[in-house]
């Protein structure tokens, strides 16, 4: 006879975080991450037990989509290649000691600071 009860396992903080990061890395390239967020709300008194009931009482919210793109989740979703996270692209690119050292001297006086946009990245009007 099977047990059909719902299965928990007990897990500590570190143990979950060493198993997300390899569970939310993806299999193959351009490949969606489905995750579903759930949020739950507690009591100050509940907060502060030593245990945590993880119930649909407890339940706020649940958002699902692509932990790699943050696109929600939809059928059609589900049939398309994943773009990645244009953010962390976008951050990497970034030298950030060349811009420590770019805005001291501006502070200085040294150079004059100017504003460029996105499509004109030398500055100029």
């Amino acid at each position: 006879m099977t047990d059909a009860r719902p299965h928990f396992d007990t897990l500590t903080a570190e143990q979950v975080d060493a198993r997300g990061e390899s569970m939310l890395s993806a299999e193959a390239e351009e490949e969606h991450v489905f995750t579903a967020v759930v949020v739950l709300r507690y009591t100050k008194e509940e907060m502060l037990s030593p245990k945590l009931l993880m119930d649909s009482k407890h339940v706020a919210m649940v958002k699902r989509g692509c932990f790699i793109c943050e696109q929600e989740w939809t059928p059609e979703l589900a049939d398309t290649r994943c773009p990645g996270d244009s953010r962390s692209a976008a951050i990497t690119e970034i030298d950030v000691e060349e811009v420590r050292q770019v805005l001291d001297q501006v502070m200085r006086g040294e150079l004059k600071a100017t504003a460029f946009k996105r499509d004109n990245p030398e500055g100029n009007e």
